[in-house]
């Protein structure tokens, strides 16, 4: 009987029956996070959570359990030359890629399935020697939440981190 509850409780999370996340608008509203070590900022209703592995770190900037709403922003810990990436970048092109020009510089956009039960997009771009991936997942056949690019417009890179 144990292990029926167990995996009760393991699906009831996988599909957002149990515990709720926050919302778009929580009472406490929204926050700017600097992180002048990762140099980037970026605003959000929730404090970012940060995954750490040998070569690159990743910060869950929005979750929302009920909707299957994730937001993540991660980078590679190995320095990059922007100027080679963005010169790679634009030669990309395709059905799932696409170039756009964010703050003058190229960046990579691609709308997808992330799994099974999620839709997806990513923006990737080479800012001050570090390549970003801006990733957010949402429940596949709704449209895409509009915190994403709430989320994604806030996002900046902190001079002088090089």
């Amino acid at each position: 009987m144990k292990i029926f509850w167990t995996l009760a409780g393991t699906i009831s999370l996988l599909f957002g029956v149990g515990a709720h996340g926050p919302t778009e608008n929580p009472p406490g509203g929204w926050k700017q996070y600097s992180y002048m070590s990762d140099g980037f900022g970026i605003s959000s209703p929730q404090v970012p959570k940060l995954t750490s592995a040998d070569n690159y770190k990743q910060y869950l900037v929005y979750w929302n359990e009920e909707t299957n709403d994730v937001i993540t922003v991660s980078f590679s810990l190995k320095l990059v030359d922007c100027s080679a990436w963005n010169q790679w970048a634009k030669n990309l092109d395709g059905n799932v890629i696409r170039i756009i020009m964010v703050s003058g510089n190229p960046a990579l956009e691609s709308r997808g399935n992330r799994n099974a039960l999620q839709a997806g997009y990513t923006l990737d771009q080479c800012m001050n020697g570090r390549v970003y991936r801006f990733a957010a997942g949402w429940r596949k056949g709704k449209p895409k939440p509009p915190i994403v690019d709430k989320v994604l417009k806030s996002f900046h890179v902190l001079r002088g981190k090089s």
